[in-house]
């Protein structure tokens, strides 16, 4: 955590994590679904990171607003950067950037 951002990584995993029934998604609540597929005969939803981003700064945002008592009050900065880490070598560079970042303090 920094003082204007935050840095994090986010892993999508290929096989699902989690599964449910289909139902209704009501919109704010629950991501957007990119696709619903069939896994042993249970529905498995997959969210894109857009989705995943805007349900953190939604409910991060109102979290922080309910304390700080600035209901509706603007928070986060309306894009992300993104960068696909596709080896382990990626992982690990990436992690000790985070990690040492605040000693940076950029």
């Amino acid at each position: 955590v920094m003082p204007d951002h935050i840095h994090g990584i986010i892993v999508i995993p290929d096989e699902p994590l989690w599964c449910s029934r289909p139902g209704p998604v009501a919109a704010g609540l629950n991501p957007r679904l990119r696709g619903v597929v069939c896994v042993r005969g249970t529905m498995v939803r997959q969210h894109p990171l857009t989705e995943i981003i805007r349900g953190f700064k939604t409910f991060s945002a109102a979290a922080v607003n309910r304390l700080q008592k600035t209901p509706g009050a603007s928070f986060w900065q309306r894009s992300f950067h993104e960068h696909v880490l596709r080896t382990e070598r990626d992982i690990e560079n990436t992690r000790e950037y985070i990690r040492l970042n605040p000693v940076r303090g950029s």
